[in-house]
C-alpha cells in the first residue's frame, strides 16, 4: 500500500509529531510505501526510516518576536540507525517557505509557534498555498491509496477539497477538537470577533464531515467528533488507541545493579509541554505541600519538555523545598532512560487527547499519577487491563483545558494525596531493598495491547474494510 502522511506541525516534537513519526516507522516494517508532508524549520532535522520522502514545508522562526532558539527549537535527530534526515537529494529540496512560525495546535508549544487563531487571510493563504504545493508534489510521486491526515482541522480540510476523488481520512488527536470548539465561536474564544479561520469555520466543518475515514484514540473522542463535525458516514469512524516503541520503552531488570539505588531520593519526573494547561504549576504546589511535611520520604522531581509559557518558566526558578532538574526536550532515548532512571510519573494534565506518554512510562515500571482525563480509563481498560494507573479527580473546568480557579485549591490536595502515597510506596521499596536483600521487583504491566505495530494494524485494516 502507498500511504501518504500529512501534520502542519514538526514530526517528533509534542505528542501527536511522535505519533505520526512512530505510526510511519510501524508502517515502513508492514513494508508500505510512503511519504510524509510536514512543517519545520530550516535546520529542523526529519528522521524518517529509509525510503520514506519528506516534503517539508519551511516556516520562519524569527519574526521580530521573542523566539527562542537553541535546543529547545532543534528537533532531535532519530535513535534509530535505520532512519535517516532528508537531504538536498531528496523530493524536499526546493521546497516552499512560509513567513511566520510554525502554527501550532496548541496555542502554548514546545517551540517558536503561531496561533491558529491569529492567521490573518493573507497568512491563511501563504498557509494553504505552501502546504497544498507539497501535497500536490507527494500525491503525484507517490500515487497514494491512503491520505493519512493528522488532526481534524484547517489543513485536513484543505486536502479533503483538493482531492475528492482520492482516500482522504483523518486522525484525531485532541487538541484539534479544542481548536475547532474555539474556532466556532465562543464569547471568551480567543477566535471571537477577530480571526479569519472563524470566518471560514463551516467550510472546515464540511470538510472534516466528508473525509473517508476517521480515526479516533478513544471512544469518548469518537463522540466528541460525532457531535462537533456530525461526519456524513459515522459508520466510518473507528477507535485505533496510541502505541509506544517497546524497543526504546522498557523496564530494567531490577537485578541489575545500576537499578538499585536505594539510598537516593524518590524521583518523580514529569515528560511533556511545560504549560498552564498541562497542569504544571499545581504540580509544582502539590509536591511543595508533600516536601513540607516531615512524614514525607525524600524526593527529587525532573522535568522533561519544552517551556514557552512565560508564568510557567518563572515558576521554575522559584526556591521550593525539594530539587527540582529542568531538563529541556529530550530525544526519545534519552527519555526513555530518564523513565528507567525514575521511579513515579505524573500527569497533571487538564486536557489530552490520549497521552501515550503515560504508557511509556508504565511500560518502563514507573508508578504513574494521572488526572482523570475522559476516555483515559476507558481505553486504559481495554488495552492495559493490569494498568497501574493512579487517577486524580479533574477541577470543576469553564472550558476544555481551563479549571475553575475555585476548584483549584482542592485539585492540588487530591494530586498531593496521590504522590505523597506513590513517593512513600516507592521509598518502601527501596527500602526493602537494603542490606542485601534483592531489590523490590517493579509492577510493570503488559502493554503488548499498545505497541505502535498494533495501532498501524488497526488503521490498514479499517481503510481495507472500505476500499477491498
Amino acid at each position: 500500500m502507498r500511504i501518504l502522511s500529512i501534520t502542519a506541525q514538526k514530526p517528533h516534537q509534542t505528542g501527536s509529531g511522535t505519533y505520526l513519526t512512530e505510526l510511519v516507522r510501524a508502517f515502513d516494517r508492514r513494508g508500505h510505501v510512503q511519504g510524509v508532508v510536514c512543517g519545520v524549520y530550516p535546520d529542523d532535522v526529519i528522521s524518517l526510516p529509509a525510503g520514506v520522502h519528506a516534503y517539508p514545508v519551511y516556516f520562519r522562526e524569527n519574526c521580530g518576536n521573542d523566539a527562542v532558539r537553541g535546543s529547545e527549537a532543534r528537533t532531535e535527530a532519530s535513535a534509530d540507525p535505520a532512519d535517516r534526515s532528508a537531504d538536498a537529494d531528496s523530493p524536499s529540496a526546493d521546497a516552499p517557505c512560509v513567513p511566520f512560525p510554525i502554527a501550532g495546535m496548541s496555542d502554548v508549544m514546545p517551540y517558536t509557534s503561531t496561533r491558529y487563531c491569529d492567521l490573518t487571510a493573507a497568512m491563511a493563504s501563504e498557509f494553504s498555498g505552501a502546504f497544498l504545493a507539497q501535497v500536490d508534489r507527494a500525491v503525484a510521486d507517490l500515487d497514494p491509496d491512503l491520505i493519512l491526515c493528522h488532526h481534524l482541522f484547517y489543513l485536513t480540510s484543505l486536502v479533503r477539497a483538493r482531492y475528492p476523488d482520492r482516500f482522504v481520512a483523518g486522525l484525531c488527536h485532541g487538541s484539534d477538537l479544542r481548536q475547532m470548539r474555539n474556532c466556532l465561536g465562543a464569547a471568551e474564544s480567543p477566535y471571537h470577533g477577530q480571526s479569519y479561520l472563524a470566518t471560514i469555520a463551516s467550510d472546515i466543518t464540511r470538510g472534516i464531515a466528508g473525509l473517508d475515514a476517521v480515526y479516533a484514540l478513544h471512544e469518548g473522542q469518537r463522540e466528541q467528533i460525532l457531535n462537533l463535525y456530525a461526519p456524513s458516514q459515522p459508520d466510518r469512524m473507528t477507535v485505533v488507541g496510541t502505541g509506544y516503541n517497546p524497543e526504546l520503552f522498557y523496564h530494567t531488570d531490577p537485578a541489575d545493579p545500576a537499578a538499585d539505588n536505594a539510598g537516593a531520593p524518590v524521583r518523580v519526573i514529569y515528560a511533556g509541554k511545560l504549560c498552564r494547561e498541562k497542569g504544571t504549576p499545581e504540580l509544582f504546589q502539590a509536591l511543595e505541600a508533600i516536601a513540607l511535611d516531615d512524614c514525607t520520604p525524600p524526593f527529587e522531581l525532573r522535568l522533561a519538555g519544552g517551556c514557552k509559557d512565560p508564568s510557567t518558566r518563572g515558576l521554575l526558578d522559584v526556591a521550593w523545598h525539594y530539587p527540582m532538574h529542568y531538563l529541556g526536550l529530550l530525544p526519545q532515548r534519552d527519555l526513555a532512560d530518564e523513565f528507567r532512571r525514575s521511579d513515579v510519573f505524573v500527569l497533571p494534565s487538564y486536557y489530552e487527547g490520549l497521552p501515550l506518554v503515560l504508557i511509556e512510562a508504565m511500560a518502563c515500571g514507573l508508578r504513574t499519577v494521572c488526572s482523570d482525563l475522559p476516555g483515559v480509563r476507558g481505553w486504559l481498560a481495554d488495552a492495559i487491563p493490569d494498568y497501574n494507573t493512579r487517577f486524580v479527580a479533574l477541577p470543576a473546568m469553564t472550558g476544555v483545558d481551563t479549571p475553575d480557579p475555585a476548584s483549584i485549591p482542592d485539585y492540588i490536595a487530591r494530586l498531593a494525596e496521590a504522590l505523597r502515597s506513590e513517593v512513600t510506596a516507592a521509598h518502601a521499596d527501596r527500602t526493602a531493598s537494603r542490606d542485601g536483600s534483592a531489590p523490590v521487583p517493579r509492577n510493570v504491566p503488559d502493554t503488548a495491547g499498545a505497541t505502535w505495530d498494533a495501532v498501524a494494524s488497526r488503521v490498514c485494516n479499517f481503510y481495507q474494510k472500505f476500499t477491498n
